[in-house]
């Protein structure tokens, strides 16, 4: 697979900011103080909103596909289910200043995490900052207003591995959403997707995020896809090999979910998430995605972010 692009770092905090839990090493995070976090929703003003809408820290999907490019692709379309569990991320660094990126709310037991890309939270050995999670956003409307961050995780796997995209099969991340006033949780207010860990490589998945492009960003787009092993990424990169998709999502779709339809108990189906976009490139007029394998590196990332 030929042409694809390496990611560039997100930006830093020091070292001494950083928080090994007691798993074995397990997860790395970085704890938001509450006047930090309190500031970053003020930090959001329409300009630097207006900045981060322009930027991914992830050059793969800054050079990958746009509708405009590669007519023959797999195209991104108007989401036609309500799926308000979705969701833009923005975020600062000291490098490249403000970026955004995509999330889900995933149905854990605190109904508090937000399942992003890695590198959206951490890479080539730094943090990034400011971190806001804005569900259903749609053209700068915020209907269940914005949520401020707890704590920012990643695996101990992408932590060591996260440099250029080595590491791409670990590049999973999880926000730590903050309660409202009134005590209640993201999940409560707004819902949540469950998860689907060890899920199948082949089958059909339908693909939400924020890309760039002719959307700037600003609206949620979806691909319907066929999904199969990305056996390049596992050749050739660290870790258990991913999965691939055909899609032309751009710049900001990062994080973004990959929903699957499985079947439910007692019958029809249920939508899980099994993937997450995390690189892009295109290869003979032809637009690609790659989401890490959601398995062990997943579930001890969860185990360790619940209740912190």
């Amino acid at each position: 697979m030929g042409g694809m692009k390496l990611k560039t770092g997100v930006a830093a905090l020091a070292v001494s900011m950083l928080l090994f839990t007691a798993d074995a090493g397990a997860a790395v995070s970085h704890q938001v103080t509450g006047p930090e976090a309190k500031a970053s929703r003020g930090f959001w003003t329409a300009a630097r909103v207006a900045a981060a809408l322009k930027r991914d820290p992830d050059s793969a999907l800054n050079a990958a596909s746009s509708p405009d490019r590669h007519p023959v692709a797999t195209h991104h379309r108007p989401v036609t289910v309500y799926r308000p569990e979705v969701g833009k991320i923005l975020a600062w660094d000291r490098n490249i200043g403000e970026f955004s990126c995509s999330g889900s709310i995933i149905d854990t037991r605190s109904l508090r995490l937000v399942l992003t890309a890695g590198h959206c939270v951490y890479a080539d050995g730094v943090w990034a900052r400011r971190h806001i999670f804005i569900p259903n956003f749609k053209n700068g409307r915020r209907p269940f207003g914005a949520y401020r961050v707890k704590a920012t995780w990643v695996s101990n796997a992408w932590f060591n591995n996260s440099f250029g995209t080595r590491g791409m099969n670990f590049d999973i991340g999880l926000l730590v959403t903050r309660k409202r006033w009134n005590g209640s949780r993201i999940g409560e207010n707004v819902g949540a997707i469950p998860i689907q860990t060890f899920p199948r490589r082949y089958g059909v998945t339908d693909i939400y995020g924020y890309p760039g492009g002719a959307m700037r960003t600003r609206v949620m787009r979806t691909c319907r896809s066929h999904t199969k092993a990305d056996w390049y990424g596992g050749r050739f990169f660290y870790g258990p090999t991913g999965l691939l998709a055909r899609c032309n999502m751009a710049a900001g779709s990062s994080g973004g979910p990959w929903v699957s339809r499985y079947k439910a108990e007692g019958g029809g189906t249920i939508g899980v998430v099994d993937g997450l976009t995390s690189t892009g490139f295109s290869q003979g007029g032809r637009s690609y995605l790659t989401s890490p394998y959601f398995g062990r590196i997943l579930v001890r990332l969860i185990k360790a972010t619940e209740g912190r």
